[in-house]
C-alpha cells in the first residue's frame, strides 16, 4: 500500500516510514495547495453536518482537519486528522500528518486506493 500511495496523480503527500501499527501515516504539507479554501478558512463549509470544531493555539483551522474533511467530502475516502490525537495545548501537536487505517478487509484498502487514482 505504501509504494501505490506513493504514486497517486496529482497527491504529492509523503508515507512516512514506521516499524509496524495499524496506520500508515502520511505527511501532507506538499498537500496544502490542493485543499479547497473553503475547508481551510472554516468549519462552517456546509449546513446541517455537525462537526468537531478544533482550531490550532493560532486559530486556524488545523491543516490535516481541512486535508481530511476534503478527502471525505470530495473524494470518498475517510482518513483522521493526526492532530485529533493530542491534548489542546500538548507540544508534540502537529497538523501535517493524517492517518490512513490499515486494518481493513483487503477490498477495502483497494477500493480506497481506486478512489484515490480517479479522483486526484
Amino acid at each position: 500500500m505504501m509504494q501505490e500511495l506513493t504514486t497517486i496523480p496529482n497527491l504529492p503527500w509523503k508515507p512516512l516510514t514506521a516499524q509496524g501499527g495499524y496506520f500508515i501515516m502520511c505527511d501532507i504539507r506538499a498537500c496544502e495547495h490542493l485543499i479547497p479554501k473553503k475547508f481551510k478558512d472554516s468549519h462552517e463549509y456546509e449546513t446541517g453536518v455537525e462537526k468537531y470544531k478544533l482550531n490550532m493555539p493560532d486559530g486556524r483551522v488545523p491543516l490535516d482537519l481541512a486535508f481530511c474533511r476534503w478527502m471525505a467530502v470530495e473524494k470518498g475516502v475517510v482518513m483522521m486528522p493526526n492532530s485529533f490525537f493530542y491534548k489542546v495545548g500538548s507540544p508534540n501537536t502537529c497538523d501535517h500528518v493524517v492517518r490512513l487505517a490499515l486494518c481493513k478487509e483487503k477490498s477495502s484498502i483497494e477500493k480506497c486506493l481506486q478512489r484515490l487514482k480517479e479522483r486526484s
